[in-house]
């Protein structure tokens, strides 16, 4: 089966990431317990990782994400912006979210 390649990483303004629909979940005590379909192996996202996952239940766009994370945890928006961008193309990578 040949797919198509992947977009580049969360480098457009306009750019919308959500949750991929292969993408089975689990809230836990220690966070977002995670499953991609049919075969993935579990992970267990923690910390900010679980809040971003919960946002991203709605499609947003980084900008979007960044205003919520940098309030939320009171850190420098450069700083969130750039450990989201690492965060959502390593979660892109493995077909965990997806872009629109």
């Amino acid at each position: 089966m040949t797919s198509s390649p992947r977009p580049p990483g969360p480098t457009d303004a306009t750019t919308r990431w959500t949750r991929s629909d292969q993408a089975l979940f689990r809230r836990v005590p220690d966070g977002v317990l995670l499953l991609l379909l049919p075969d993935g192996e579990p992970e267990l996202v923690t910390g900010p990782g679980g809040v971003l996952w919960d946002l991203l239940a709605e499609p947003r766009t980084v900008t979007e994400l960044v205003d919520d994370l940098a309030i939320r945890y009171d850190h420098d928006e450069a700083v969130v912006e750039r450990d989201l961008r690492q965060t959502l193309d390593d979660l892109r990578r493995r077909d965990l979210v997806v872009t629109s």
